[in-house]
């Protein structure tokens, strides 16, 4: 009952009625100041799940509201686009409003084999539309230029992801390469694999690098285990690994994780491991940083632009978008070594990169310059 309430009656009001008259009334009753929507009539807040994307619009709504009446800016994050989109983008240009696209990565081959080019399809659409557009990463706009067939438009900014460098910091009881006691008279050196884990690789490659390491080093596993029939399926294959790899006992393998519990996830460890090759601008790796977490990652995608050679280590990783092609374990497990002898300067490096490149208050700043720049087009 309740999904045909939602489909007969729900949605038709959203698309006929709710979504013209959101723009048209700012139309009819304008506003000086930009009244922005992000496609959704509620954005999470902090101590509800949320990921990817909808977390940079938690930033965002926090100095420009979502605006469900009146709206004259559409904004829109390329990884969670609403199921209206095209709808949307229609209604709110024929109503004059502007709209801001986040554009994150593309589809390729090795990351999506079946549906990439209906994805990138729908993603060209609504970029050719866009009166700006916000790039990820240098490399986000690389692969929207080559891949979606685009021109970048006269308005256009790369923002890498921003963190709350307030929010994260540094653990208060401190680190060292020493790790911290757990209670059994041995010191482990942690090492954090978080995120989302759409691919069993990441999960796959990040154990095989702890075999290589000596028994002092631990590892916690957290997030969304995303590869299998269900994450029950997934959680269990990653165990399995664990047990055959010999690594069961240093593994604790914990779900997903509110943004509001991230800082204290990555209090329990002292370096956060990436193995996602080609990863676009993983807001995870900023906030490890601001953290005070040097990071070991798969050299390629924008994590290059993202971590500074004295916050982390790049293990080699080849760009290849027809196949996946994971990171060398070993490379993985001799970073982490290489982490860990430096460990007060890349633990300075890491707190130091986030603020520098990821400061909160200066993405919002410059979203803010870009809204009024494209408003006064008008």
């Amino acid at each position: 009952m309740n999904h045909r309430f939602q489909r007969y009656v729900v949605r038709p009001f959203e698309i006929l009625l709710k979504c013209p008259l959101r723009f048209a009334l700012g139309r009819l009753f304008p506003s000086k100041s930009p009244r922005v929507f992000y496609g959704y009539e509620r954005i999470p807040s902090r101590n509800e799940p949320a990921s990817g994307g909808i977390v940079k619009l938690q930033d965002l709504s926090e100095v420009y509201p979502n605006c469900r009446w009146r709206a004259n800016t559409l904004y829109l994050i390329s990884s969670c686009y609403p199921w209206t989109v095209r709808w949307q983008v229609r209604v709110a240009r024929f109503f004059g409003a502007k709209i801001i696209l986040n554009q994150n990565g593309v589809a390729y081959p090795a990351w999506k084999p079946e549906g990439w080019e209906i994805e990138n399809e729908r993603a060209a659409w609504v970029h050719r539309r866009a009166d700006a557009v916000v790039y990820q990463a240098g490399f986000c706009r690389r692969c929207a230029l080559e891949w979606l067939k685009v021109e970048e438009p006269e308005y256009s900014r790369v923002l890498l992801n921003p963190v709350d460098v307030h929010a994260f910091g540094p653990s208060a009881e401190g680190r060292s390469a020493e790790g911290t006691y757990d209670g059994s008279g041995r010191i482990p050196f942690r090492i954090l694999l978080a995120g989302s884990h759409q691919f069993a690789y990441r999960v796959r490659t990040a154990l095989e690098a702890l075999a290589k390491l000596d028994e002092e080093y631990r590892m916690i596993v957290a997030g969304a285990y995303n590869w299998g029939e269900s994450q029950e399926d997934a959680l269990a294959e990653a165990r399995g690994w664990a047990v055959d790899l010999g690594v069961s006992d240093r593994v604790d393998f914990q779900g997903r994780y509110l943004q509001s519990e991230a800082p204290a996830l990555f209090a329990q460890a002292e370096v956060l491991l990436h193995t996602k090759v080609m990863d676009p601008c993983p807001r995870l790796v900023a906030e490890g940083l601001a953290s005070g977490l040097p990071v070991v990652y798969a050299g390629s995608g924008g994590l290059p632009e993202m971590v500074s050679s004295e916050a982390g280590v790049a293990v080699e990783s080849v760009e290849d978008f027809e196949r996946e092609r994971p990171a060398d374990p070993k490379q993985f497990a001799e970073a982490i070594r290489k982490v860990r002898a430096e460990y007060t300067l890349f633990r300075e490096g890491a707190r130091r990169c986030a603020e520098e490149r990821f400061n909160r208050d200066e993405w919002l700043k410059a979203h803010g310059e870009l809204i009024r720049t494209v408003r006064a087009q008008l």
